[in-house]
């Protein structure tokens, strides 16, 4: 007896996909690794049934092949039009106090050279969730410490307390 695979583990992966026709298994692996690698990383779960499995391809070889975007991690990468770019700009002038809080998402998106410049031309101090570790060395005078559940330094907790203006950066808010 079959069960839903595709159902089941819906809840459970980014995207789920049962293929039945064997022409189809190169858009389905292709797509596979597209929603596994786009935001956050995760599971992408592909049925392939059995007529696909023992069936004859008759597509094109140029078919066959994988997306350039989507051989490392992330694929797609988030952008900001430029009227919240000036935003951005103007809140940050505009603050006497900005801290940056720095998440995983620089490190997946190999960013923490261009974020350790912005905060140094800028001169704004940051503090690191605990998947954005090691974004800023920790002996950098910019460096603030760790945000963590249990345990905050002093001197974390004030920065975060007293900032006006903070700056999510790589983190998801939730």
């Amino acid at each position: 007896e079959c069960f839903d695979s595709v159902q089941l583990l819906a809840p459970v992966v980014k995207w789920s996909e049962n293929v039945k026709e064997v022409d189809k298994i190169p858009g389905s692996i292709r797509s596979a690794f597209r929603y596994s690698t786009m935001d956050q990383p995760g599971v992408a779960h592909l049925a392939i049934s059995k007529e696909a499995m023992f069936g004859t391809y008759t597509g094109k070889a140029e078919s066959l092949f994988t997306e350039k975007f989507s051989e490392e991690y992330p694929a797609f990468r988030y952008c900001c039009n430029s009227d919240m770019l000036k935003q951005l700009v103007r809140h940050i002038s505009e603050a006497k106090k900005t801290v940056i809080i720095a998440g995983g998402g620089v490190v997946h998106s190999k960013a923490s050279q261009e974020l350790q410049t912005l905060a140094e031309t800028l001169n704004i101090p940051v503090i690191s969730t605990l998947s954005g570790q090691g974004v800023m060395p920790g002996d950098h005078h910019l460096s603030m410490g760790v945000v963590a559940e249990k345990e905050i330094h002093p001197y974390t907790q004030f920065a975060l307390a007293e900032g006006d203006f903070l700056l999510f950066v790589g983190c998801g808010l939730n």
